[in-house]
């Protein structure tokens, strides 16, 4: 299978160009951590505050067990495994190889995302489609995965997906079972030392204590306006990408060790964990309070 892997990575790479390698630099983004918190605040705060609670929930906790099964089969990456035969464009991603990150969270964004295609067209679905299977090609070309990694996350989203949805059927969820994955987060974040896992587990915190808080303390309108639709997702990002980089250029004036980008501590972990937790909260509190304030004249 190795070797079969190889070719097949050989021979996507043998049609590089300028225009390839920047248009799959372009096409990896939607299937990161970025361009996924993009769209959950966009839909949070001007869509559905109750899909993308649960589209934020899917992708967390998928992102949790993709860091989980990582650390398990330790894969390293073939630019890393082959670099006389493999090469990396960009600037990668660290860490291991299977099963591929970008491949699981753009199946698992596409697959929840295509709960509404009743609602936009049919067209909306095949769009997902291609695009999941473009994040899929450019792990390839880009030298960061083989095949069988972004199978493997492939199924493992396809997998994950229907058995949360077989639980959740007719409502018929145990309130216990609810608490079983939160209570996995910390230990699987302490064993496993991944960065992702940590972000991944703060984001999960801070959305599970700032949804409830909003619908029953301040209950803001995702209605509104063209323009106070655009004022909301601006505002909103601006200040979540201020909050990441002030915080972090804080933390960098000492607090954090000094290959905490590469080698990082437990101290760094749980900076970055704080550093996650309060851009939820301020996507779940602190910017619907802010939008209701600035636009209660116009929204009910």
């Amino acid at each position: 299978m190795e070797s079969i892997n190889l070719l097949i990575s050989e021979w996507i790479q043998s049609f590089r160009s300028d225009f390839l390698d920047a248009f799959f630099l372009f096409i990896t983004e939607f299937g990161d951590e970025t361009v996924f918190l993009i769209i959950a605040a966009i839909l949070y705060w001007t869509f559905d505050k109750r899909f993308a609670y649960r589209l934020v929930m899917f992708f967390l906790y998928g992102a949790v067990i993709n860091g989980g099964l990582k650390f398990l089969t330790n894969s390293p990456r073939p630019h890393v495994e082959f670099p006389d035969r493999i090469e990396l464009v960009g600037e990668g991603s660290g860490g291991t190889s299977l099963p591929s990150g970008h491949a699981q969270n753009s199946t698992i964004l596409g697959l929840t995302l295509n709960e509404k295609s009743n609602q936009i067209g049919a067209w909306f679905s095949r769009f997902l489609f291609v695009m999941v299977g473009l994040v899929m090609l450019s792990r390839l070309y880009l030298g960061e995965h083989y095949l069988s990694d972004v199978i493997f996350g492939l199924a493992i989203a396809f997998g994950y997906y229907t058995l949360v949805n077989q639980i959740q059927v007719k409502g018929q969820t145990p309130s216990w079972l609810k608490w079983v994955p939160m209570l996995l987060l910390i230990p699987t974040a302490l064993i496993t030392n991944d960065k992702n896992v940590y972000l991944a587990s703060a984001s999960i915190v801070g959305f599970t204590i700032g949804y409830p808080l909003e619908l029953k303390h301040i209950g803001f309108s995702v209605k509104g306006l063209w323009w106070q639709q655009i004022l909301k997702v601006i505002l909103g990002l601006v200040i979540a990408l201020a909050i990441r980089v002030g915080l972090k250029a804080v933390f960098e004036m000492g607090l954090y060790s000094a290959d905490f980008e590469n080698n990082p501590m437990f101290t760094d972990q749980l900076l970055d964990f704080l550093r996650y937790f309060i851009i939820a909260l301020w996507m779940t509190l602190g910017a619907p309070l802010l939008f209701k304030l600035l636009l209660k004249p116009r929204l009910k």
